[in-house]
């Protein structure tokens, strides 16, 4: 059974989603309120999986309702509707919603973002680590600058000079764009220092991905990672980063080796970058229990994301990927996160996004962490998805990408 409330104070709207709903049953078990504090009453009367309110109500606002929600009952997903002009005001700071949606509220765009939270509850089968993801107040929206940047990339023309004012935006991530810029990966004739120039050399592709990677390692360097007892077991967060931008690098070579479409080889690049956010998630937001997870792997030689589920329930990838389902990303994305340490049970067995992330994980590792430590190569999913006897060909396609960049 699945629980969804809908609060808005226009009784047409309610009506509208009770008859959108009425052939779902018993599947779904719909609630409808007319205000923030009947819907707030009703919550605590039987548990909801998703709430979606509407932004402008009298006495207590959508933002003011999922705010209380959050507080109340963190496992809800919160999805808010509201009209484009209230776009701007301020909706994505306020950082209460995990999506929202243009109102009025397409069925089709509305029935996918119920339906897509939901099932996606299901890869996080752990009650504390959904509380957890949903409470972490600086995740559950997406980046800003993201959405500025993604905002000028979808239009017809979009500008480079634009994208180069939004990057500035963030003086940090501004540095460390030109520094991965100027890097020898990208093997540019001179030195670049403006970010519009970066964008122009690099593509506007790239950029967003590196954008959207550092934006979100970005939201912990107020943090301090847990304590390391063993620079092999736990990097620190400039080493997760390396890790992370390396299997980046590696995924789009390895994508490209396979001679994938440009959409996916980019995805890929993006996978790579954001395969171990579960991790900051962990560190940060079960900051004793993780530092014990590291501690057993000194004393246990296993994969890191094994001692994760035994100790929390679920590993960083379930945790990463839940995050970034949240945000709406694309299904291809999430779901290279989900399973990039165990792709078989993704029972998808095509060359994808996962299947170049998957091997570009452990082949980076494979360059400095000792055996012992490794997260194994699914080499039955290899074999059935048919790269298998390429490996040794990937292996060397990554040692270049990493020499390169």
């Amino acid at each position: 059974m699945k629980r969804v409330l809908f609060v808005d104070d226009e009784p047409q709207e309610l009506a509208r989603y009770r008859t959108l709903f009425e052939g779902m049953q018993p599947e779904w078990e719909i609630g409808c309120a007319g205000s923030g504090k009947e819907a707030l009453k009703m919550m605590l009367q039987q548990p909801y999986d998703v709430v979606v309110a509407d932004y402008s109500m009298p006495e207590m606002d959508g933002i003011e309702l999922l705010g209380k929600v959050m507080q109340r009952h963190p496992q809800t997903v919160r999805l808010i509707v509201c009209a484009p002009a209230e776009r701007d005001t301020g909706l994505r700071l306020a950082g209460m919603a995990h999506q929202d949606l243009a109102k009025p509220a397409d069925e089709e765009q509305l029935l996918a973002a119920i339906e897509r939270t939901t099932a996606l509850r299901e890869l996080l089968n752990n009650s504390k680590l959904k509380s957890l993801v949903s409470q972490v107040t600086s995740l559950p929206s997406m980046p800003d600058l993201y959405l500025a940047l993604l905002e000028e990339l979808q239009k017809e023309d979009p500008s480079i000079d634009r994208v180069g004012e939004i990057i500035v935006r963030d003086p940090a991530m501004c540095a460390k764009l030109l520094q991965l810029v100027n890097s020898a990966f990208f093997g540019l004739p001179q030195k670049i220092t403006n970010p519009g120039e970066a964008a122009m050399y690099v593509g506007l592709e790239t950029i967003k991905a590196l954008v959207l990677s550092l934006q979100f390692f970005a939201l912990f360097e107020r943090v301090r990672m847990p304590a390391m007892t063993s620079a092999a077991i736990s990097p620190s967060f400039d080493a997760l980063w390396a890790h992370c931008w390396a299997t980046g690098l590696i995924a789009r070579k390895l994508a490209r080796f396979e001679r994938m479409e440009h959409a996916l080889v980019e995805t890929a690049f993006t996978a790579g970058l954001l395969h171990d956010a579960g991790k900051l998630v962990l560190a940060t937001g079960l900051h004793v229990q993780y530092q014990a997870a590291l501690r057993l792997q000194k004393q246990r030689p296993v994969p890191l994301s094994q001692i994760e589920r035994d100790i929390l329930g679920a590993s960083h990838a379930e945790v990463g990927a839940y995050l970034l389902a949240l945000w709406a990303l694309p299904d291809p994305l999430v779901e290279s996160l989900a399973w990039h340490h165990c792709p078989s049970d993704s029972l998808n067995f095509s060359l994808s996004p996962l299947t170049i992330v998957h091997a570009a994980n452990v082949l980076e590792q494979e360059q400095r962490t000792p055996k012992e430590f490794l997260s194994p190569l699914d080499q039955d999913y290899l074999r059935k998805v048919g790269v298998l006897e390429r490996i040794d060909d990937w292996r060397e396609a990554a040692r270049e990408a990493v020499a390169n960049g």
